[in-house]
């Protein structure tokens, strides 16, 4: 069992037709639900 999520993060140029993606990270399950939780207090 693998216990690590892959997070993609990117931006999107309105000049350009296609999704211009800037790059992507694997880290555990725990250090993401952390993060997440750390966003939600920032009010994102």
């Amino acid at each position: 069992m693998i216990n690590a999520i892959l997070i993609s993060y990117g931006c999107v140029f309105k000049r350009s037709s296609k999704p211009f993606m800037k790059g992507s990270r694997v880290e555990s399950i725990e250090e993401a639900k952390n993060e997440h939780n750390k966003l939600l207090e920032e009010g994102w």
